[in-house]
């Protein structure tokens, strides 16, 4: 059987999950159930187009789920956290936390 390895781990890693933004944006949903594009986009700090495209990548993984509504007469976009998008968020931290606590 093969020796517990949380570096081997972590280069296992969903490509999805390699961007600070789309890290950021995951740990960001996990308390919350629903945000909206532009409050994501201020706690983030960065650009509409930037936000739209790391969005994208997520949301073609299955970790996040984008609505778009009409909210006030005004188009709303809503982000939520899937539980796929949760269980491996969570999961790269605890490959992370491994691979730190890992003793030569």
């Amino acid at each position: 059987m093969e020796e517990d390895n949380p570096f081997k781990d972590t280069l296992n890693t969903d490509e999805a999950l390699h961007a600070p933004a789309r890290i950021a944006l995951l740990l960001f949903l996990l308390p919350r159930t629903k945000v909206t594009f532009s409050v994501a986009q201020k706690a983030l700090n960065i650009t509409a187009g930037n936000l739209s495209s790391h969005l994208k990548k997520l949301e073609k993984s299955e970790f996040i789920y984008i609505e778009k509504a009409f909210i006030k007469s005004k188009p709303t976009t809503t982000i939520s956290i899937t539980s796929k998008g949760h269980s491996s968020i969570m999961n790269y931290v605890q490959t992370l936390n491994k691979a730190l606590e890992d003793k030569p």
